[in-house]
C-alpha cells in the first residue's frame, strides 16, 4: 500500500478508535492481487490477506494467492 495512504488510513482508525478492513488492488512485480488490509485502532497495519482463488473472468487479470498471507 502507498505509504501516504497507509498513514491516512491509520489516522482514520486512530481518530475513530476502530479497526479497519480495506480492500485494495496490490501489485507485486507484474502480478495483481485482490488484497484485504487489516488496520487496528492504533493505526498499525496488522496484516494482509490475498484472495486465494480468483473466480471466473478474474483469472484473466488477477494472480492466485498462495496462502502465505493468511494469519
Amino acid at each position: 500500500m502507498c505509504p501516504a495512504r497507509h498513514r491516512a488510513s491509520g489516522e482514520i482508525a486512530r481518530a475513530r478508535d476502530v479497526f479497519l478492513v480495506i480492500g485494495v488492488i496490490e501489485r507485486a512485480g507484474g502480478t495483481l492481487y485482490c488484497t484485504a488490509l487489516f488496520i487496528d485502532p492504533d493505526g498499525t497495519l496488522l496484516g494482509k490477506h490475498r484472495k486465494l482463488m480468483p473466480t471466473a473472468m478474474e483469472r484473466l487479470i488477477w494472480g492466485f494467492g498462495d496462502g502465505s498471507t493468511c494469519p
